[in-house]
């Protein structure tokens, strides 16, 4: 370990050795290490071994001790952001940051009390820090909004409405607020979900869709807005909650497939369509061709006289 942290080299012999190590004294060197020399090549290395050794029980058993977890959320969450200058600066980055989120994930309860600490600072806003992984991976304080949405408890719902309502605060940090908050409240939650729904903020779909595959946690309970907002003027709107009702999918399917078949508005039938095309195309046939006899029918009756209805009714009752 001492080696790697003076970026000595090591064989691939050595780092095979060390990939499966998970004494105590070897854990603590690289969870030391592991809040040191941001982004770097070492740093990168360090955290990929702590990941190897959250795989392995007794890895884990190490790692998941207070002093330890502790220490790996505060080197998280101290992270400063990563510039976005040179591409495999961006890459190590982005490998540290996964890394330290999977072990975040890993260690998930454990983490609670210092989260609620560390997700009490100042407001964090960032955009747009490293290109299509927007501030996702630009600020990694996230990751105490992210424990407290997935292990927080009742007395943290304040904590999180805080969260979503903030306008200051960066986006990604009230999508986790949100979904830790309808875990916890249920439908209280809807209103800040449907207002934040509306930031202009990821201009592009290809923005708001990684939003969207986690907000879609929250699940059939934003089906009936989302289904409302096909008919939106906006066309960003309606985008979004074509997007939204594809990732939150099967709860969607029902709902969906009614509109397909009994809408009038040509709006809402193609963003119903689309959405449902994503979710089940199965279903997207059969409520089309269930439309289309509907149609025929309809059209099959509108184009015979009232008049020659009544004849052709009565010669056939005479016998013919």
């Amino acid at each position: 370990v001492g080696r790697l942290l003076r970026d000595e080299g090591l064989s691939w012999l050595d780092w095979r050795r060390l990939q499966a190590r998970d004494e105590p004294e070897v854990l603590d060197a690289l969870v030391a290490a592991a809040g040191a020399d941001y982004y770097s090549a070492t740093q990168a290395r360090v955290v990929e071994l702590l990941v190897a050794a959250a795989d392995r029980p007794a890895g884990l058993a190490v790692l998941e001790t207070p002093a330890q977890s502790t220490a790996l959320l505060r080197a998280y969450c101290g992270a400063p952001i990563p510039e976005p200058t040179l591409q495999p600066a961006v890459d190590r980055a982005i490998s540290v940051l996964l890394g330290f989120d999977r072990l975040v994930e890993r260690l998930g309860a454990l983490l609670v009390q210092e989260a609620r600490r560390l997700a009490d600072g100042p407001a964090d806003v960032v955009w747009d820090i490293l290109g299509n992984y927007a501030s996702y991976l630009g600020s990694p304080r996230l990751a105490c909004v992210r424990v407290l949405s997935s292990h927080g408890e009742p007395a943290d719902v304040a904590r999180l409405a805080r969260i979503a309502h903030s306008v200051e605060e960066d986006p990604w940090y009230r999508v986790e607020a949100m979904v830790g908050w309808h875990r916890l409240a249920g439908a209280a939650a809807l209103p800040a979900i449907l207002e934040w729904f509306a930031d202009p903020r990821p201009r592009t779909p290809s923005d708001f869709s990684p939003y969207a595959s986690r907000l879609a946690h929250v699940g059939a309970d934003l089906v009936p807005p989302m289904l409302e907002r096909l008919r939106h003027a906006d066309y960003t709107i309606r985008h979004r909650a074509v997007t939204l009702l594809a990732h939150i999918g099967p709860p969607a399917v029902a709902a969906l497939t009614e509109l397909v078949r009994e809408t009038d508005d040509w709006r809402v039938l193609e963003n119903a369509r689309e959405a449902l095309l994503s979710i089940n195309p199965a279903a997207l046939r059969r409520a089309t061709r269930e439309r289309e006899t509907v149609d025929r029918g309809l059209s099959l009756v509108d184009d015979e006289p009232g008049a020659e209805r009544g004849i052709s009714r009565a010669e056939g009752g005479d016998g013919g």
